[in-house]
C-alpha cells in the first residue's frame, strides 16, 4: 500500500513539474514581433485576377511507345499532322516535362508531354486550347520551394495585357493542374478606381526563386499607359516582372515594372544569390541604342524591388550588335551568351555579381560554323554548356568553369540539316538532354535527345539524437540528425524518410509520425537534416516518455518506399541497438519503469 503511495505521488508531482516547464516555454515560444509593412512606390503595384476556368484535354499521339532504344537516337516526342515547336522542359529525376505551341491552321494551343523514365517512352498530349484565345509562348520552371511541382506561363495574342499561370501542383496527376488568367489592363487604386494598364507583353521568361512565399518569377517587356497625374509610370518596351503576393497569393500579383529603361526585347532572366547568399533575380535583355541593339545587365529581388523605384542596372556597349541574350547566375559568377553580326557566339563572365565582365569567344574558332545563332547557356556542378543552332543543326559546346575553353561543339540531331531555327525553338539540360523543333517530317515536330541516363544511389552515413531547446531542467535528446548522401551522378528529388523504432515489451515496429523531407540532394552531395522526434508541449512530452518507455533499438530507412531510382538499396537503411529510453532522457532512466506502467 505504501508503496503505491509513492508511486502515485511520484507521478502527480513528476506531471506537475511537466506542465509547470512545458507551459512557461509554449508561452515564450508563443510571442511574435509583427513585420513591418512596407510602403509601396511607383514602380510596385498590385493587381487582382480574373479567374478563367482552362480545362485540359487529352489526345491520342500519334507516335508509338518505343520502349528501351539505343541512346544515340533521336525520339520522337510529338509528331502530329500540325506545327509543334517553342519547347520548354522540366527535368527532375527521372521526369522529364515539356510544353510547346501548336498550331493548327488559324489556332495556336499548347501541349505538354511527360515522361518517367528520362525522356525514352512519352504520355499522349495534355491540351490547353480555347475558342476565345491563341496561346503562345510557353515557359516552364521546376520550383525548388513550396508545395507545388512545377510552374508555367504562356500569353495569348488576342489579348496581349493577359498572361495564363499553370500551376503544376503534381507531376503524375494531370487533374491537380489549375490554369489562371490574370489580366493585367485594368489597374486599378484601393477604391476601384481605373490607373492605367499594361499590354503588349512580350513572351514570358518563368524562373523559380529560392522563396517559400515567391516561388516563381515571371519576366517580360511591354508597355503601360496611366491616366493623367501618373505620367510616370507610362513606359515602352521597358523590364516587367510578374510574382504572386505573399500576403494574398492566390488573389493578387504584384507587378514591377522600370519605365525610365525603354527599346528593350528578349529578356532572360536567372535565379542566383548576392554576396550574402540572398537569393536574387539576374537578367538581360537587348537595349535599342541608336541603330545598335547593345545589353542591359539587372539584378534585384522582390525585397528591394518593394522599397526601391529604380532598376539596379548597367549597360553592356558595344560596336555592333547583340542578339538573344541569354543569362546565368551561379552565386558570384554571373555568364551571359550573346549572338553578335560579326564574332559569332561570346560570353560575358563576371566573377564578382557583375560588377565586371571578361569578354570570351566560343564559335569564332569552330570549323564550319558559320552563322551560329539562338545561344542557350546551362551547367552543372562543374561544366557550363552553351547550345546553338548554325545551318539547321543544334550543337553543343561545353566548357570546365575554371578556364571557359570551349571544346569543339558535338551536333545533337541525327539528320543533318532538320532543326527549325528560330528563337527558343529548343532547350537543353545539358548535353545529354535536349530538345527541339524538327522538321524532317514536312511540318514542325518536337524530337529529343538522350544520350546517357544518370543514376541517383542515396546513402544513409549516420544519425545521432542530439539536445536542442531542451526542457529547462529536465535535458533531453529529443533532436535527430541524419546525415543523407547522394553517391550517384543524378540529383534526387522528393526523398522521404522513415524513423521508427523498437520496444521491449512489443514485437511491433513505431513509426515516427513527423514526416522526414529532402526536396533536392544533387549528385555527390550530402546533406545533414535535423528533425524533433516529438515537441516541448505538454502533451506531447507526456505521451513521448510513455511511447518511448522500454526504447530497445531505432531504425532510419531512406526512401522506405523506393519512389527513387535507387542503383544500390543496402545502404538506405541503418539500425541502432543502443538507443535506449536514457538515449532521449538522461536522467530520468530511473523511473522509466513507471512510463512503462502507463
Amino acid at each position: 500500500m505504501k508503496y503505491d503511495q509513492i508511486k502515485n505521488t511520484i507521478i502527480i508531482l513528476f506531471l506537475a513539474l511537466i506542465l509547470l516547464i512545458t507551459s512557461f516555454t509554449s508561452t515564450i515560444n508563443s510571442l511574435k514581433i509583427n513585420d513591418s509593412i512596407k510602403d509601396d512606390k511607383c514602380n510596385f503595384l498590385k493587381v487582382t485576377k480574373k479567374i478563367m476556368n482552362l480545362n485540359p484535354t487529352e489526345l491520342t499521339s500519334n507516335n508509338e511507345k518505343t520502349g528501351i532504344l539505343e541512346l544515340s537516337d533521336d525520339i520522337v516526342v510529338a509528331n502530329e499532322t500540325y506545327n509543334e515547336y517553342k519547347p520548354s522542359m522540366i527535368l527532375s529525376g527521372t521526369n522529364v516535362l515539356v510544353g510547346y505551341e501548336c498550331e493548327n491552321e488559324n489556332e495556336k494551343f499548347i501541349s505538354i508531354k511527360k515522361s518517367f523514365d528520362y525522356g525514352q517512352n512519352w504520355s499522349n498530349a495534355i491540351i490547353y486550347s480555347s475558342y476565345e484565345y491563341n496561346f503562345t509562348n510557353p515557359s516552364f520552371t521546376k520550383l525548388l520551394s513550396g508545395q507545388d511541382y512545377g510552374f508555367g506561363s504562356f500569353i495569348t495574342p488576342e489579348n496581349s495585357s493577359y498572361i495564363f499561370e499553370l500551376i503544376i501542383s503534381s507531376f503524375s496527376n494531370t487533374g491537380l493542374w489549375n490554369v489562371n488568367i490574370w489580366d493585367y489592363s485594368n489597374i486599378t487604386d484601393n477604391n476601384g478606381n481605373f490607373l492605367g494598364a499594361f499590354f503588349d507583353l512580350s513572351a514570358p521568361n518563368s524562373i523559380y526563386f529560392k522563396d517559400p512565399d515567391v516561388p516563381w518569377i515571371i519576366g517580360s517587356v511591354g508597355d503601360s499607359e496611366f491616366i493623367e497625374g501618373y505620367e510616370d509610370f507610362n513606359g515602352e518596351d521597358m523590364p516587367i516582372f510578374f510574382y504572386q503576393d505573399p500576403t494574398n497569393p492566390d488573389e493578387s500579383r504584384i507587378i514591377v515594372f522600370f519605365p525610365e529603361v525603354t527599346g528593350c526585347s528578349n529578356i532572360s532572366i536567372s535565379p542566383g544569390e548576392d554576396s550574402s547568399g540572398n537569393s536574387m533575380v539576374y537578367g538581360v535583355c537587348e537595349v535599342e541604342n541608336g541603330t545598335n541593339k547593345n545589353l542591359l545587365f539587372f539584378h534585384g529581388n522582390p525585397d528591394i524591388w518593394g522599397v526601391e523605384d529604380f532598376l539596379r542596372k548597367q549597360y553592356i556597349n558595344n560596336s555592333e550588335d547583340f542578339k538573344h541574350p541569354k543569362i546565368l547566375a551561379d552565386k558570384n559568377d554571373i555568364y551571359i551568351s550573346v549572338e553578335t553580326t560579326t564574332r559569332g557566339i561570346v560570353l560575358y563572365h563576371s566573377s564578382n555579381y557583375g560588377n565586371t565582365w571578361n569578354l570570351y569567344d566560343i564559335t569564332s574558332d569552330f570549323l564550319f560554323v558559320e552563322n551560329p545563332m539562338y545561344p542557350i547557356l546551362r551547367q552543372n556542378s562543374n561544366k557550363l554548356f552553351c547550345g546553338f543552332l548554325n545551318s539547321g543543326n543544334l550543337s553543343i559546346s561545353s566548357t570546365y568553369k575554371s578556364n571557359i575553353n570551349w571544346d569543339d561543339p558535338i551536333q545533337i540531331n541525327d539528320l543533318d540539316g532538320s532543326v527549325e531555327p528560330g528563337y527558343n525553338y529548343y532547350d537543353i539540360y545539358d548535353d545529354t538532354r535536349v530538345i527541339w523543333s524538327d522538321n524532317r517530317g514536312g511540318n514542325l515536330d518536337i524530337y529529343y535527345h538522350l544520350s546517357y541516363i544518370p543514376s541517383t544511389d542515396l546513402a544513409l552515413i549516420d544519425f545521432e539524437l542530439v539536445k536542442e531547446n531542451e526542457i529547462r531542467l529536465i535535458p533531453t535528446k529529443h533532436y535527430i540528425n541524419i546525415k543523407v548522401e547522394n553517391l550517384g551522378d543524378a540529383p534526387a528529388h522528393d526523398i522521404y524518410i522513415n524513423v521508427s523504432y523498437k520496444l521491449s515489451r512489443s514485437d511491433e515496429v513505431y513509426y515516427i509520425d513527423r514526416i522526414l523531407y529532402i526536396d533536392y540532394l544533387g549528385a555527390y552531395q550530402n546533406t545533414t537534416i535535423k528533425r524533433p522526434l516529438f515537441r516541448i508541449r505538454e502533451n506531447e512530452v507526456f505521451q513521448a516518455l510513455k511511447d518511448f518507455a522500454g526504447l530497445e533499438s531505432m531504425t532510419v530507412h531512406v526512401d522506405p518506399e523506393r519512389k527513387i531510382g535507387d542503383t544500390d538499396r543496402s545502404n538506405n537503411i541503418i539500425t541502432k541497438d543502443d538507443i535506449s529510453f536514457r538515449s532521449i532522457f538522461p536522467i530520468l532512466d530511473l523511473i522509466e519503469f513507471i512510463f512503462r506502467l502507463l
